[in-house]
């Protein structure tokens, strides 16, 4: 996956494993050891692609814990806090889910909501994401969602979010080979008919930019 994520001109590449969400969830410290492994061998075979690790953290009490132990799996900084990606159940918006955000923002610790066109609330109601953005929320849309991978109510609420300006980055959230290959020039293609040149580029090259230019070690 990453010889193709390169191939597309991807140059840093963050890998995100589901954190807190059985029964994908593996412990903190064995995905950093096997992320260390895994480094290794991608420098053994030469690839110039560079690797991180973070996690995709599933909403929970867990959270806040993570907070106040200073050890939540971030990705970057935006604006001088540290980001991480928090994901949302697909069926619901757990109750105090905004107050959650609140909280974040004031502890100085800035979500990115994964893939929120893949909620159905968001879905039925594509208005609901507003009350994200105005927490503090940052938004992170998956490419193949614009591709039509997920279905058509996935890529019109992607449709909405992108056109509403509510999109801060684009990803590939590659998964495997086969249903889920990396995938982000053809979706960059499609957010560029919708959004233009200069915001779709935003997505993918400024903003994640902005994310990276002080690394969480």
């Amino acid at each position: 996956m990453l010889e193709m994520s390169q191939r597309e001109g991807i140059g840093i590449q963050w890998l995100t494993p589901h954190l807190g969400r059985p029964p994908f969830d593996l412990p903190w410290p064995e995905l950093q050891q096997r992320f260390q492994a895994f480094r290794q061998q991608v420098i053994q075979h030469g690839l110039a692609i560079e690797v991180h690790l973070a996690a995709e953290v599933h909403i929970g009490p867990h959270i806040l814990t993570l907070v106040q132990q200073n050890a939540l799996p971030c990705c970057g900084q935006w604006e001088g806090d540290p980001a991480f990606l928090l994901e949302l159940p697909f069926e619901r918006i757990p109750h105090g889910t905004i107050n959650l955000i609140h909280w974040l923002t004031r502890q100085g610790v800035r979500p990115i909501l994964a893939h929120p066109e893949r909620l159905r609330p968001l879905q039925t109601d594509p208005g609901k994401l507003e009350a994200f953005v105005d927490a503090g929320c940052l938004v992170q849309v998956t490419a193949a969602s614009l591709t039509g991978t997920f279905g058509a109510r996935t890529y019109e609420a992607a449709r909405v979010f992108l056109q509403a300006g509510q999109v801060h980055f684009l990803a590939s959230d590659c998964h495997n080979l086969q249903r889920r290959p990396p995938g982000l020039r053809h979706g960059l293609a499609v957010a560029t008919d919708l959004i233009g040149e200069t915001a779709a580029k935003r997505l993918v090259s400024d903003n994640p930019a902005r994310l990276l230019s002080s690394v969480c070690a």
